[in-house]
């Protein structure tokens, strides 16, 4: 006796199987994206205080040199850096304020960050206030280093 089996051949997938693998696909690009998102951010905000710390040695240079702080941060150019950095993500020069018609002895250096910064002293070893003392109003992702003889 010879028996026969019938087998059924599964020739692909069920629909309800591949709305399933679509949607956890789905899942895991969303949280890959955001997280890309965010580490993005973060070395924007990084390049930032990159930024500002260059300027604020080329700020400090030449006020060792002349004795005054810069009316704008294009004296800065070409003794002091040869291109002035600019914002990573809307090119938009860096925000600085300076007294130098009255006593050229104080300015401020500005960065609006996409991150938040705690009010205080220390970050990346710079004089930082949150909250912009005269930059952006009352910002809390303003990043102001301040200089000078006060």
């Amino acid at each position: 006796m010879i028996f026969k089996k019938n087998f059924k051949k599964n020739s692909g997938f069920t629909l309800l199987e591949i709305l399933v693998v679509i949607a956890i696909i789905a899942i895991l690009s969303a949280v890959i994206v955001s997280a890309f998102g965010s580490a993005r951010s973060k070395t924007r905000d990084s390049r930032r205080i990159s930024d500002i710390k260059q300027l604020k040695g080329a700020i400090d240079n030449y006020f060792a040199t002349n004795f005054t702080y810069p009316a704008s941060l294009s004296e800065l150019q070409p003794a002091f850096l040869v291109t002035l950095p600019k914002d990573p993500q809307t090119n938009a020069s860096y925000t600085y304020f300076t007294d130098a018609p009255v006593t050229g002895k104080r300015y401020h250096l500005c960065a609006t960050t996409e991150g938040n910064f705690s009010t205080g002293n220390g970050k990346e070893g710079l004089v930082v206030f949150s909250g912009g003392d005269l930059c952006v109003g009352t910002n809390t992702k303003t990043f102001d280093v301040a200089g000078g003889i006060y």
